[in-house]
């Protein structure tokens, strides 16, 4: 049975005693307790990485049938790390140049229908390189400690959102990329 994401989240909530997103609620990121990373399949090996800033924030509007969602993760993209330089030097001049788009963007739309044990499609636009695409993500919300825990995974064509071929001599990047979150977002304080 499926149900409103508003009413999977108050089952989740009544277990753990943790926020559930209402109306007017901004929630914000926690990056402290959160991940976000990314996978490049590539000849002989994966490439693997993480942003190492980023920000975000959502609020919750209950729908028709849906949980409604306006707000936006940031990420610097000159934050994102392989643990190589040469190879990071590379991605953040030429792949995403980030002196022209320093940030790549998320904007959630709506979460929709969630089952009784959080799964949940999560809507949004994203922005790389100034080229945007609508996108769903296959979540997990879980409530932990007065807040929720979102993971999740989506495969990505870079080459969708205008990214160079990175690829060079014999190593060869494939066009689908995976990027992987977990985050922690915590009612925000009042202002």
């Amino acid at each position: 049975m499926r149900v409103p994401c508003g009413a999977a989240l108050a089952l989740l909530a009544t277990t753990a005693a943790a926020a559930v997103p209402t109306p007017e609620v901004r929630y914000e990121v926690r990056s402290g307790a959160s991940r976000l990373g990314f996978a490049l399949p590539a000849t002989g090996h994966t490439v693997r990485g993480e942003a190492g800033r980023w920000r975000g924030w959502f609020v919750a509007h209950e729908g028709s049938g849906l949980l409604a969602l306006e707000g936006e993760v940031r990420v610097e993209a000159a934050s994102l790390d392989t643990g190589n330089r040469r190879r990071d030097r590379k991605m953040h001049q030429k792949s995403l140049d980030v002196a022209r788009y320093p940030e790549i963007v998320f904007r959630p739309t709506a979460c929709t229908y969630p089952d009784a044990q959080g799964r949940a499609d999560l809507s949004g636009e994203l922005t790389v390189r100034g080229t945007t695409h609508p996108v769903t993500v296959a979540a997990e919300i879980q409530a932990e400690a007065g807040a929720l825990r979102v993971r999740g995974t989506l495969e990505l064509r870079w080459t969708d959102f205008g990214v160079p071929d990175p690829s060079f001599l014999f190593v060869r990047v494939r066009p689908t990329l995976t990027v992987s979150f977990d985050t922690l977002w915590a009612p925000a304080a009042p202002r």
